[in-house]
């Protein structure tokens, strides 16, 4: 059995027990951020499940939608919203508005582009750009004056843009003989036509953002407290770990496939590492081997 094979069905049966783990949680504590990021746990393991199905069994079109759907526009995003339930700060609001600026560029550029062309592809691409820079504006806006709701906004501006391109990605032409990249086989989002590839880097872009600087930032407060050091190396873990797949993701996206697979399975296991070393987990267990410190202490 190839790894082609092998890591995306690794992937898919971590990301479930991930998310199994982080909805066992939610029901003990009812912390809104567990729910969201079991949520993303389970966008993985999904779609790291259809790369498992496609590659063991033959892709398909319905398997390549929901891929797509999953993969490029459900994880990263859902993810991220959970550092934006867990941090509701003016600062971090602030850094979600600048990923959905980043975010933005794309469609921006690109629809510069078509115009300048005469094509008629040109108001698609600058309405994804501005309703980007609209979001951003709105998620700006409430961070500095009520980062408390910061959450809430995000989540409805989420729920709202993953209806938008469920109905996108599920209608539009597909062209499935490009699905696959011609050379390594993995699969990308070439087949779908560039409104809804435009649609991708709203999502990742500020949803990876999210992710890696929150679990960063959650780090370094911990390090400078000089308080609960296993913290310190958990969401460093994380925030490498969300670093890995969205490197390779991205270099997916612009045809480097190589690493592809494997970038998502060393990310989601250092993520889950990382996840294991927090005393959120270990602190109720009865093996003093698996205790932190202060746990054992009291």
């Amino acid at each position: 059995m190839s790894l082609d094979i092998l890591l995306p069905l690794g992937s898919s049966v971590l990301g479930l027990i991930f998310a199994a783990m982080l909805f066992a949680q939610w029901r003990d504590r009812h912390k809104p951020y567990q729910l969201v990021w079991g949520l993303g746990l389970l966008w993985y393991g999904l779609s790291a499940g259809t790369e498992f199905l496609g590659n063991a069994f033959g892709w398909g079109e319905g398997l390549y939608r929901a891929w797509y759907l999953i993969g490029a526009i459900m994880v990263a995003a859902w993810l991220g919203q959970g550092e934006c339930y867990l941090l509701k700060t003016r600062g971090f609001g602030l850094l979600v508005a600048a990923g959905l600026v980043l975010g933005s560029l794309p469609g921006l550029l690109k629809g510069n582009r078509l115009l300048a062309e005469g094509d008629p592809l040109a108001a698609a691409s600058l309405t994804i750009g501005a309703v980007g820079l609209g979001a951003a504006l709105l998620v700006a806006v409430v961070s500095w004056l009520r980062p408390a709701w910061l959450g809430h906004v995000t989540l409805g501006l989420l729920l709202v843009g993953t209806l938008y391109g469920a109905a996108k990605v599920l209608t539009v032409p597909v062209d499935t003989t490009v699905m696959l990249h011609p050379e390594t086989g993995v699969v990308h989002g070439v087949g779908f036509p560039e409104d809804a590839r435009l649609l991708t880097p709203l999502f990742n872009i500020t949803g990876a953002l999210a992710l890696v600087f929150g679990a960063a930032y959650s780090a370094w407060v911990w390090w400078r407290q000089g308080l609960y050091p296993h913290r310190v190396v958990s969401n460093g873990l994380i925030a490498f770990g969300a670093f890995v797949p969205s490197m390779t993701s991205g270099l997916n996206r612009l045809g480097f496939t190589d690493a592809f697979y494997l970038g998502e399975f060393v990310g989601l296991t250092l993520i889950f590492i990382g996840f294991l070393v927090s005393i959120e987990v270990f602190a109720r267990r009865p093996w003093p081997l698996f205790r932190p410190r202060q746990a054992m202490t009291g």
